[in-house]
């Protein structure tokens, strides 16, 4: 999936996007 690489916040606005912040956190510590 997405790889760890852009930014933390990044990844944190795009978490209420794809309303799965549980699997954006997943796929960022994966």
């Amino acid at each position: 999936c997405a790889a760890p690489t852009h930014p933390v916040p990044v990844d944190l606005r795009s978490a209420p996007r794809r309303r799965d912040p549980i699997g954006i956190a997943r796929d960022w510590l994966l």
